[in-house]
């Protein structure tokens, strides 16, 4: 039995991706695939028309995660309206994070991650970090010597107390710091580390006793 088909095929090439398929077609209907012209069309060189012809697929680009990305919910939630502490720098959000969350990635990388999305931005672009002409101080999340109580495993009155006695710095607030206090503010790291050093002398006299 001899069977006569008229079939109209009508086939558009949009894009490389779409040569793997007008190959396949072309063979099915024994006819050749003008190389040059498709090259012209597309803007590209008959190398590669014959590459994507022949089954080429290019990678396909991952969406980079960044790791602080599970840790999104925790920075929306403190830096909420309805938060009940106030960082005004981004190096002690991350600096709280790593302390009390286990965040591990650098300050400079934080920074950046902050910068990159505009509701975190926005809260200290705002000026929440900023210090206002009134006389209240700066509210810190944390009390100076909170964490150094953890590790030692003794009372926070009993950290101030050893500060008191040993440190050359004596006026510290514990509950915030003034403005007077700012100047200070960039030396934090080196501050904490004093304490730490104070109270490992405070610890070995502690334990002659």
């Amino acid at each position: 039995m001899y069977i006569k088909l008229d079939i109209q095929t009508e086939f558009e090439v949009k894009s490389l991706t779409d040569l793997p398929k007008l190959k396949l077609l072309m063979e099915n209907l024994n006819m050749k695939i003008n190389k040059s012209q498709l090259a012209r069309e597309l803007s590209v060189d008959r190398r590669t028309i014959d590459k994507y012809l022949n089954g080429f697929t290019p990678k396909q680009t991952r969406t980079k995660v960044s790791k602080i990305d599970e840790y999104y919910k925790d920075i929306a939630t403190l830096l909420s309206s309805d938060s009940k502490q106030t960082f005004y720098y981004k190096r002690v959000l991350w600096q709280y994070l790593t302390d009390n969350h286990g965040l591990q990635c650098s300050q400079s990388a934080f920074r950046a991650y902050i910068n990159k999305r505009p509701e975190f931005k926005a809260y200290f672009d705002e000026g929440k970090r900023m210090i206002s002409n009134h006389s209240t101080g700066i509210r810190y999340e944390t009390q100076p010597g909170e964490q150094l109580s953890s590790e030692y495993g003794v009372s926070e009155v009993t950290v101030y107390k050893w500060i008191k006695i040993y440190s050359p710095i004596t006026s510290v607030d514990e509950d915030e710091i003034t403005l007077e206090d700012l100047k200070r503010m960039k030396k934090e790291m080196l501050r904490l580390k004093e304490e730490n050093e104070i109270l490992k002398k405070a610890m070995a006299i502690f334990a002659r006793k």
